[in-house]
């Protein structure tokens, strides 16, 4: 494969992403489904706890999201991942505490707390994505138009899954990425356990799409977030 192709690959799935994706949106119970809290467990178990607790997390998580954003000037990525480093703290304390005689929290073990590090990221990582780039049911659009946005579209982590970890992986075996000796897992969120491993994994997609030019927005090149596109696959 010519990197001709990979950048025509890459440039598609941002535009899946960010303009084809109809599911979604910018609330708490739009923001998550099964799927990601089917991965956690409620101590002693409590039926329904882990759904409250999460679906309750966007509205814990988003504001402080939101003042960042306002607070931080010519957004960094190194400023973004120490943020989104304390973040993962507060969801793991909100997680634990938000039930007072129930513990939330992942079910796979890890390196976070006794936790797969990545279980706490899908979940913060999902209300980042949301907040910013899904419609927003009470405003009737998108909080922020991505095309004005761009370092935004750089710095935001992508929620690594299954589907998504799969279609890197295949991207890979094509020949279409560049090798790596980072360890793309195959699994769910959960196998992706210390934080070191996770951002390695943030760090090879980010390294990738930085040498491609984005068709969808001027002056930019592709998001990490075009990686995103393979949830929907």
């Amino acid at each position: 494969m010519t990197d001709r192709s990979l950048a025509k690959q890459l440039n598609e799935m941002e535009y899946a992403y960010f303009f084809d994706r109809r599911t979604g949106e910018a609330s708490a119970r739009g923001y998550i489904d099964g799927k990601t809290w089917r991965g956690w467990r409620a101590s002693p178990k409590e039926e329904g706890a882990v759904k409250e607790a999460l679906i309750a997390a966007f509205d814990f998580l988003t504001p402080r999201f939101e003042s960042f954003l306002k607070d931080t000037h010519a957004l960094t990525r190194s400023q973004f991942d120490a943020f989104h480093d304390h973040e993962i703290e507060a969801l793991h304390h909100y997680a634990r505490s938000y039930h007072r005689s129930v513990e939330v929290g992942p079910a796979a073990k890890g390196e976070c707390h006794g936790h797969a590090y990545n279980s706490y990221a899908k979940v913060l990582n999902l209300a980042h994505t949301h907040w910013c780039f899904r419609p927003d049911p009470r405003l009737k659009r998108i909080r922020y138009d991505p095309s004005r946005n761009p370092r935004l579209l750089q710095c935001v982590h992508v929620p690594l899954d299954t589907k998504v970890c799969k279609g890197i992986r295949r991207l890979l075996s094509e020949g279409l990425l560049p090798s790596c000796s980072v360890r793309i897992p195959s699994d769910g969120m959960g196998s992706i356990r210390s934080r070191e491993h996770y951002q390695e994994v943030q760090n090879y997609l980010r390294a990738i799409v930085d040498k491609v030019t984005s068709t969808n927005f001027s002056n930019s090149t592709v998001s990490p977030l075009a990686f995103e596109a393979f949830w929907g696959k």
